[in-house]
């Protein structure tokens, strides 16, 4: 659970740094002037979800304490492009080893937080579902090849579970245009 604090604290301080800049961005550069203030703070917490989300996919894992910032995975890269391993994996580690917090982040977490994605996209910019899958396919993609950089794991099945995630939230977005 100590991993998951982290993560979540690694992001809360991420998305605090990053609010000057979408405020000069936002609002003196580009001039937006919107009067839909559901949008804008759907937008805005859209935007500090994506720099968060992106910057702990694609970053090497990392504390920041009173001392600094420490990488605490260093070492090599690792390729999967099995596809389904995950559920090797999910049995070997959650089943037998009782890790559940290997199926928190690896499962739960590369879906769940790809769902916003599909609710906000065609939200925030009235774009078909088709486009947003293909948005999100992109951006995944874009995330595990760019941690062949680092010392992370790129996954065929992270691909599968984030495009899970981002369908969950057209899925989701399409009840609630609905209703």
């Amino acid at each position: 659970m100590w991993e998951i604090r982290e993560y979540f604290k690694n992001i809360i301080i991420i998305m605090g740094l990053f609010l000057p800049f979408y405020y000069l961005l936002r609002f003196k550069v580009f001039k937006s002037n919107s009067n839909n203030k559901k949008r804008e703070v759907i937008m805005l917490i859209f935007m500090l979800y994506m720099i968060a989300l992106t910057s702990q996919a694609i970053l090497p894992k990392f504390i920041i304490d009173i001392d600094g910032i420490h990488i605490i995975e260093k070492g090599t890269h690792i390729l999967n492009v099995v596809p389904f391993k995950f559920l090797k994996d999910i049995y070997d580690e959650t089943i037998i080893k009782g890790n559940i917090v290997f199926f928190l982040i690896n499962i739960m977490g590369n879906t769940l937080l790809f769902v916003p994605i599909g609710i906000c996209l065609p939200y925030l910019w009235n774009i078909s579902y088709n486009k947003v899958m293909l948005i999100g396919l992109c951006y995944t993609i874009f995330i595990e090849t760019m941690q062949m950089f680092m010392p992370r794991v790129s996954d065929v099945d992270d691909i599968i579970l984030n495009c899970t995630g981002v369908f969950i939230g057209i899925v989701i977005h399409s009840i609630v245009k609905t209703n």
